[in-house]
């Protein structure tokens, strides 16, 4: 699994794992992950465009860092989920904890606009 991170407009961090997040995929990824997501206030977008298989493991991780970003006044959403993934974020309630869009654009404009739920 690998992980890019890169700062959008508007200080928006834009993280984009590629890859399958299992318990070896997010071990790969998670001090990175962290690290871009959850020690600074900040608004993060994570695309899940390149994720192709989401584990509870990497569910984990989102809440983990999406809670230690609230607590620093940030906000966290994802988007562009494959279908698989985005089952899975489905079954499991995700969105009632972390926004959900389905594209990165979108994700953008609701973190721009204050719309994206905090943890």
């Amino acid at each position: 699994m690998k992980i890019a991170v890169n700062q959008l407009a508007d200080d928006i961090v834009h993280i984009a794992p590629s890859g399958r997040m299992d318990a070896l995929g997010v071990e790969d990824i998670s001090i990175p992950f962290t690290a871009a997501a959850a020690t600074r206030k900040a608004l993060v977008v994570v695309d899940l465009a390149q994720v192709d298989f989401l584990a509870s493991v990497g569910l984990r991780l989102f809440f983990s860092s999406a809670r230690a970003l609230q607590q620093r006044g940030g906000r966290m959403a994802l988007a562009a989920a494959q279908p698989d993934v985005g089952a899975v974020l489905d079954a499991t309630g995700v969105a009632q904890l972390i926004s959900i869009y389905p594209s990165l654009d979108e994700a953008c404009a609701a973190l721009r606009g204050g719309a994206a739920n905090p943890i």
